[in-house]
């Protein structure tokens, strides 16, 4: 490994190497020639060297995706599954910190990814294979958590990569060589010898060619153990320490191999057997990551997988994610958004979980959600086993210890500061409101102050109006004049406030106020950011199942680093019981009970308007010895509701607002007693009133608002029905002041009786006795559609449904599937004509975009449900003599769906996404 030959007659054969290279044909670009070789011969050194054996890349310091083969002399990377984005890369475990050394490293195996859909707009470039290779400091003891890669602008490292890129410190790279082929063996020179001409430099070597001049290693890592490093992707990489090289230098140069132990940094001998895994328990709002980047910043000997770290990597390989943020995204469950199936499902994850427990290194699982389900943790007992695994779980609950604290509160002072300032700025930048004019106006000795300030208060509010300064220097001149004393007292406040700033030098040399922190600041700090730490709807799915971990679980301990258990078991059952009576549930299905008693109640209904329609249009003749004054009779005796005498039904003066009014009673006593059953929890009896509209829509699948009952407040409307809903003033809890066995007459009876109270009171003359209600509409297509969007226009007078142009309805803007029903009635259709039979108008527009494609001139195919998927047209504008129901000379388009998740469709002409053409 050593030249026979010496330095000085080899020189001139280098530069013409040199130049030979960089003149090559096709190359991309044309270097500058190099100087003439500066290294000279490694003298003899009869200093202890290091075991050869022992220089390798080290496995547990590797990102997750390296599989080092070869005793540790080659390695491989994954490249499927997202990963072939990924960078890969390896460190040495020895370090250099003097001396100069020599390592070479080459690309053995190109690893091809076919470009796939999710490659195009030029991601396939970041999956092409590349090789970088230099030095890095991640791997001493300050920075062993973070990932060992070689990326630009990181700040701890340098590298020289296959494209003959030289990249340093914060610089941008630097093109030194031509682009390196495979099999060509590429060789990194560090030069730190103190007494060496090209002291603190690295130099890159091609086949042992000099390809770019010695390169200054950067302040910022002089002094630093400097670990040979290689990073790559799509690539098996061959590394070589030595002590033979592949392609000798043309100089004498010992390799990292053979280097001084004392040069070194070796590797600390370990009394680990085994790997450690820790999973941190804690509850969102409370600091958890926070004490994550904690734990990491004093164990650096841990490594964390959790997907905020993934993602991190993800972007350290080169893909950028989507600028608009999810409303779903939180610390815990970043939203990816790259562009990358695989990667946006996070299916790097499931893989790396797979990985992981094949080497025996340390872990954090960093994942809040996951850790507090006792099936989750579970699942990372089995897959890290405790003959390889020494597992632990730490859980913070209640007063953060002051260790933790501490580095914390330089930050939050210098937050609070911050938006002290922003709000003094901000109310130095409002129009300043003329004072001297406001002092006039109160003045009681002076008329003209007071219209003076008037004047300024109308006009000076536009900014830059004459009629507003005028009006305020009147307003002045008029104080002037009417408090005299007053004027003078604040000039001379004015000029003592003048001089103190004087003698202190100005308001920029003024102390800064001073800022004390308060319980309330690290609960803002915690819980008011940009990101929560659990998204609201993880939460209000999941914390009803969160638990504490115990040793029973298969830990080997379980610590509480901030309360003892008996105080953190204490505060995480209140935290528990707070959520279950203000988090409502998302995934809550209707059950047996309520569907049975729903459809009893509404065949009822549909029973007692029958029975009032009747009576209205024929009623029983009267005999006047016989009549019986139905409105001096106690409703609430009667027993009969159906036959309160002469066949007359209690309900026969009810009209459209007491029929609003039977039904929401009933509805709103069912469903909370419904949603009681179906929680089926003992905490949950009740829930609050910001979660009724949605409880409501999800059981009767209707819109509630308080506004149909032509109210403003929620206490307002509980008024109308104030024998039946009740509701907690502290905690607004609602709940039913009648039981679920209540006889359904009950309501009707309640109905009756308010409507004699409010007809009382119109006869008396009180006008607020009339109600004016609306029937709320349908939140699922029934009905007028609410907000919806434009239907298409209909088909052109193609037989298959119209050109393209005019189909918009049916194919361009939404693709909805078949009706699950029939047809609607013909009257309810006036659609935009199409052409003549047996042309076919274009289908109305159903839900949201579906992967299917659509059916050309027959409505579109896809996912959700839509009356316009179907091949004709409904009804349209028959021509005279042509009967047919829904296909006429002038065949028109279908209604549109409903909204995305009901599957049902519009009875009215259209659903929520409009009708088509």
């Amino acid at each position: 490994h050593t030249s026979t030959k010496p330095a000085a007659t080899m020189q001139p054969a280098i530069g013409a190497s040199v130049r030979a290279f960089s003149s090559g044909a096709g190359s991309a670009a044309t270097i500058a020639e190099v100087k003439m070789e500066p290294e000279k011969d490694a003298p003899e050194d009869p200093r202890p060297r290091v075991d050869p054996k022992l220089p390798k890349l080290d496995p547990i310091s590797a990102t997750l995706n390296v599989m080092p083969v070869a005793d540790g002399k080659m390695a491989m990377t994954l490249i499927e599954d997202g990963f072939q984005y990924l960078l890969a890369g390896a460190r040495c475990n020895v370090a250099l910190r003097a001396g100069r050394y020599f390592f070479e490293a080459s690309i053995t195996e190109k690893l091809e990814v076919p470009e796939s859909h999710s490659q195009r707009g030029g991601r396939n470039q970041l999956t092409k294979p590349t090789l970088r290779v230099g030095l890095t400091t991640i791997g001493s003891p300050d920075t062993l958590s973070k990932w060992p890669l070689l990326t630009e602008r990181s700040g701890t490292g340098l590298y020289f990569d296959t494209d003959g890129y030289f990249s340093e410190g914060n610089s941008a790279p630097k093109l030194v060589g031509n682009k390196v082929s495979r099999n060509q063996t590429i060789g990194v020179l560090v030069n730190l010898d103190a007494t060496s001409d090209s002291a603190n430099t690295v130099s890159l070597f091609v086949d042992g060619t000099r390809i770019s001049d010695a390169m200054p290693i950067p302040e910022g890592l002089l002094g630093k153990p400097l670990f040979p490093a290689i990073t790559f992707r799509s690539a098996t990489v061959f590394v070589n320490f030595g002590p033979t090289p592949r392609a000798p230098l043309p100089f004498a140069c010992r390799m990292v191999a053979e280097a001084a132990e004392e040069d070194l940094l070796l590797p600390a001998e370990s009394d680990q057997k085994s790997g450690r895994i820790v999973l941190p328990i804690g509850l969102p709002g409370t600091g958890y990551f926070d004490y994550v980047d904690h734990f990491m910043a004093t164990h650096p000997e841990f490594v964390e997988l959790s997907d905020r770290k993934i993602f991190e990597w993800v972007e350290l390989s080169g893909l950028q994610r989507g600028r608009n943020k999810s409303t779903t995204a939180s610390m815990d469950k970043p939203d990816p958004k790259f562009g990358v199936p695989t990667i946006d499902e996070c299916g790097l994850r499931k893989v790396l979980t797979m990985i992981a427990p094949t080497v025996a290194r340390n872990y954090l699982i960093a994942e809040l959600t996951a850790n507090l389900l006792p099936e989750s943790r579970a699942k990372f007992l089995r897959s890290f086993p405790a003959s390889k695994f020494q597992r632990t779980s730490l859980v913070m609950l209640g007063a953060p210890s002051s260790d933790f604290l501490t580095p914390l509160e330089a930050k939050l002072l210098e937050r609070k500061r911050r938006k002290g300032a922003a709000h003094k700025s901000s109310k130095k930048e409002e129009p300043p409101r003329p004072a001297a004019a406001e002092n006039a106006a109160t003045n009681e000795g002076s008329t003209e102050a007071k219209e003076a300030a008037a004047a300024g208060g109308e006009e000076g509010g536009e900014a830059g109006g004459a009629g507003g300064e005028a009006a305020t220097a009147a307003a002045t001149a008029a104080a002037t004049t009417a408090t005299p004393d007053v004027k003078e007292e604040e000039q001379e406040q004015q000029s003592k406030t003048t001089e103190n700033k004087d003698e202190k030098g100005g308001e920029g040399d003024a102390p800064k106020e001073e800022v004390v922190l308060e319980d309330t600041d690290w609960k803002d700090f915690f819980q008011n950011r940009e990101l929560p730490d659990i998204s609201d709807r993880v939460l209000s799915k999941h914390y009803a199942s969160f638990t504490l971990p115990s040793v029973s679980d298969g830990f080997d301990d379980v610590s509480y680093v901030w309360e003892d258990e008996d105080a953190g078991t204490s505060l995480f059952k209140e935290w528990i019981l707070e959520r279950k009576l203000t988090q409502r549930v998302d995934d809550l299905v209707p059950g047996a009970w309520f569907q049975d008693k729903s459809r009893a109640w509404s065949t009822l209904v549909e029973d007692f308007k029958a029975i009032q329609s009747k009576w209205n249009s024929d009623p029983p003749a009267k005999e006047s010895s016989s009549a019986v004054v139905t409105d001096d009779i106690d409703v609430f005796a009667v027993e009969d509701i159906k036959d309160i005498g002469n066949k007359e039904p209690l309900f026969a003066r009810f009209d459209e607002e007491d029929w609003i009014l039977l039904e929401t009673r009933y509805e709103l006593h069912l469903l909370l007693h419904a949603v009681r059953k179906d929680l089926n929890d003992p905490d949950r009896p009740r829930f609050p009133e910001k979660h009724l509209q949605f409880y409501y829509d999800k059981y009767f699948r209707k819109v509630f608002d308080i506004k149909y009952f032509n109210v403003a407040k929620f206490e307002e409307f509980q008024e109308l029905i104030k024998d039946v809903l009740a509701i907690d003033p502290a905690t607004t809890l609602l709940s039913s002041l009648c039981d679920e066995e209540t006889p359904l007459d009950r309501f009707v009876k309640a109905t009756e009786q308010d409507r004699r109270d409010r007809q009382q009171r119109a006869d008396a003359g009180d006008e607020t006795a009339k109600l004016r209600l609306i029937r709320p509409p349908s939140s699922h297509g029934q009905g007028r559609p609410i907000h919806g969007s434009r239907g298409g226009r209909g088909g052109g007078f193609a037989r298959s449904g119209g050109s393209q142009d005019q189909q918009r309805g049916g194919v361009a803007a939404y693709r909805g599937n078949k009706p699950r029903s029939g047809p609607p009635p013909q009257s309810q259709y006036r659609s935009s004509r199409g052409g003549p039979p047996p042309s076919r108008g274009g289908g109305g527009g159903g839900g949201p975009p579906a992967p299917r494609p659509a059916d050309r001139g027959r409505g579109p195919v896809g996912s959700w449900a839509s009356v316009g998927g179907r091949s004709s047209g409904y009804s349209g504008q028959p021509s005279s003599g042509d009967k047919r129901p829904y296909r006429g000379s002038y065949s028109g388009g279908g209604s549109g769906g409903g909204p995305p998740k009901s599957q049902r469709i519009g009875m009215s002409g259209g659903g929520s996404y409009g009708g088509g053409g």
